[in-house]
């Protein structure tokens, strides 16, 4: 995907012929920050947990290019039914862009939050360290990132879940039944 602007963001050229590939990323995301879970109770994995979460693709410019590759919809030509007004006069976004653009902006936020409290958490003696506000804010998380990628459409959900996690996976993670 090429980017274009200031600081890249926003995808340029036309949409993908297969969009379930740009939402792949999205889901090694969650994937990985599911993976950390475990070792938020063990102080001594801290600055593994911090090292991960702080390096691409969970700084703030890359992660922003990955979730803008799936769902950011500024390619469209003035005045077509997809433009997105506030960038090149066409229709407003839809509530769905809206929505997932706050979810992007809740992992972000709770990306900033699990950092911060690490961070302080290490500063901490041994005997006042505690987890319990790191693993909120990886919760959190991990449910805006299960928000976003269950707005996309099913195949291409399950396309991204199958190809991350495993054939069969999306199925089940679609019927709650692994999360």
């Amino acid at each position: 995907v090429q980017y274009g602007g200031k600081e890249g963001l926003a995808p340029g050229g036309p949409p993908a012929a297969v969009p379930a590939l740009l939402l792949i990323p999205v889901v090694r995301m969650q994937k990985t920050l599911r993976s950390l879970e475990p070792a938020l109770s063990t102080p001594s994995e801290w600055p593994r947990i911090l090292g991960v979460v702080t390096d691409e693709p969970f700084e703030t410019v890359a992660l922003k290019r990955a979730f803008n590759a799936y769902s950011d919809n500024i390619y469209y030509a003035s005045g077509s039914p997809e433009a997105n007004a506030y960038l090149l006069g066409g229709s407003t976004p839809s509530s769905k862009q809206t929505t997932q653009y706050l979810l992007r902006n809740e992992v972000l936020a709770q990306l900033a939050e699990l950092r911060d409290e690490l961070k302080y958490q290490q500063g901490l003696p041994r005997e006042r360290q505690e987890a319990e506000v790191a693993a909120e804010a990886l919760q959190k998380c991990l449910k805006a990132f299960d928000e976003y990628i269950r707005l996309a459409p099913t195949e291409e959900r399950s396309l991204a879940l199958d190809a991350v996690y495993g054939d069969g996976t999306a199925k089940a993670m679609q019927a709650g039944t692994k999360e």
